[in-house]
């Protein structure tokens, strides 16, 4: 069971990591980050679901 949590973890900082390396280069793409929290609860449950 720790280790789908883990795996969970992973695949989420994974896929926050590319909005994180984006925004870097363009703050504004932070406030599109805000607006595409949708898109990283539908991440989160991709990543669920694939476990």
């Amino acid at each position: 069971m720790n280790k789908i949590i883990k795996n969970i973890v992973a695949c989420i900082f994974y896929n926050m990591s590319t909005y994180v390396m984006r925004m870097k280069n363009n703050f504004k793409l932070f406030f599109e980050f805000l607006i595409q929290i949708k898109d990283i609860v539908m991440q989160f449950t991709f990543c669920i679901k694939s476990f």
